[in-house]
């Protein structure tokens, strides 16, 4: 908060500054929501979309930090308005932006997709969802926990859509999976 207190006192102009802001501001939201200060994030992420952004490494940027906040925030609030059209703004986003987003963002924000789908209720949507997940999460040995929550998710899904037969098989395939990675524990 004093950050941005200091910024709009002095309202330097330089690329630099920006850019540093906006990391700043990204890490408050991250303290923000910690603190459970869910109330200072639209103001804060209109804050963030109004810098100009000059090329676009800086739209990226932006776009990850404003997706992944907005995402955060959504999630953690009853009202879950928006939801659609935030998800088509990410998916054009990531289209737009698919070499100047890090793999860990991407996991992050596929996952948080899911979790939305799954907050909604749209489980046909969620299926879509996890298998965009599983591509970003992709194969890595680090990624074994959102493996496991997405591995969930797609059995409570298909447990919400009464697809019994996809059921059986995704909670076999799911044991055999934790078996081989030493995680059935």
């Amino acid at each position: 908060e004093q950050a941005n207190i200091i910024w709009k006192k002095n309202e330097l102009k330089l690329h630099e500054s920006y850019s540093n802001l906006r990391a700043i501001l990204s890490n408050y939201l991250v303290c923000a929501c910690y603190a459970e200060r869910f109330d200072v994030y639209p103001s804060t992420i209109e804050q963030i979309e109004s810098f100009p952004a000059e090329n676009i490494s800086d739209q990226a940027d932006t776009f990850i930090i404003a997706i992944g906040s907005k995402l955060l925030y959504l999630l953690n609030t009853p009202d879950k308005t928006g939801s659609d059209q935030l998800i088509n703004e990410i998916d054009t986003g990531i289209k737009k932006f698919s070499y100047q987003i890090p793999k860990d963002q991407l996991t992050y924000i596929s996952i948080n997709i899911c979790l939305l789908r799954f907050q909604t209720q749209k489980y046909g949507k969620l299926i879509d969802a996890l298998n965009n997940a599983y591509i970003a999460v992709g194969r890595d040995e680090k990624m074994h926990i959102p493996l496991v929550i997405l591995k969930f998710m797609e059995i409570m899904a298909q447990f919400s859509l009464k697809n019994h037969d996809l059921l059986d098989y995704q909670l076999r395939n799911t044991e055999r999976w934790l078996r081989e990675h030493k995680l059935n524990e």
